[in-house]
């Protein structure tokens, strides 16, 4: 099977095992997304992006991108040849934007964070789930400031949808560490049956002459309804 049949198939499985990396930004015009989207994984050269898994023998792992079908990442990007459908919840600086979760696919991401705020919501009577992704980059000079303007944001979003919170994953849940590392996360939703679950993935990314280092922390669920 190819990388992207077996996150298909076993996504906590896959992403235990790899690193996700989403740079998508996805629809920014539309405040909430009401479809599904083809997406491909992608790969990149060494010498342009490496993984490892932070233990003491920094396993090597791989590392895998996400984008729309079709849309290469780079001259040197090779694409999986297994495109699949997910849901996507958009991202834009300074903007609160949604995606309605519904039984067309059974997967679920968002762009990757590093700061923002992501929110679920509580399931409609029709077994639909609205999800979105805040971000209160501008005038808000502290973390625990964006932070508070993200749940303020994420609030009112819910409430202007008739919707409760279910769950908040923010910068304080995904961004520490003990040694000071601040970590970057790639946020999913994994249907099963009429429940979902939401986990993030967590790694830190750093610059190492042309390439970018990927380091694997953990992948943990946040919330489940």
């Amino acid at each position: 099977m190819t990388a992207a049949q077996d996150l298909v198939n076993d996504p906590l499985g896959f992403m235990d095992e790899n690193i996700l990396v989403v740079k998508w930004e996805g629809d920014q015009s539309n405040p909430i997304d009401r479809s599904h989207h083809s997406v491909q994984l992608y790969t990149l050269p060494l010498t342009k992006a490496r993984g490892y898994r932070r233990n003491w023998r920094h396993s090597p792992l791989d590392v895998y991108f996400m984008a729309p079908t079709g849309a290469l990442l780079s001259a040197t990007a090779v694409a999986d040849p297994h495109p699949f459908d997910v849901f996507f919840c958009p991202f834009h600086v300074d903007s609160t934007l949604g995606s309605v979760l519904t039984n067309a696919a059974r997967l679920m991401f968002t762009t990757q964070m590093d700061g923002c705020s992501f929110g679920v919501g509580s399931k409609a009577s029709t077994g639909e789930r609205l999800v979105f992704h805040a971000n209160a980059q501008t005038g808000n000079d502290t973390s625990a400031a964006m932070t508070s303007a993200q749940d303020r944001a994420l609030r009112a979003a819910f409430l202007s949808q008739g919707t409760h919170i279910h769950g908040i994953l923010g910068p304080v849940d995904y961004r520490p560490s003990r040694k000071n590392t601040e970590y970057a996360a790639t946020t999913f939703g994994i249907r099963n049956g009429n429940n979902w679950t939401f986990h993030t993935q967590r790694f830190s990314v750093e610059a190492s002459g042309n390439a970018w280092v990927y380091g694997w922390k953990e992948v943990k669920q946040f919330a489940e309804l």
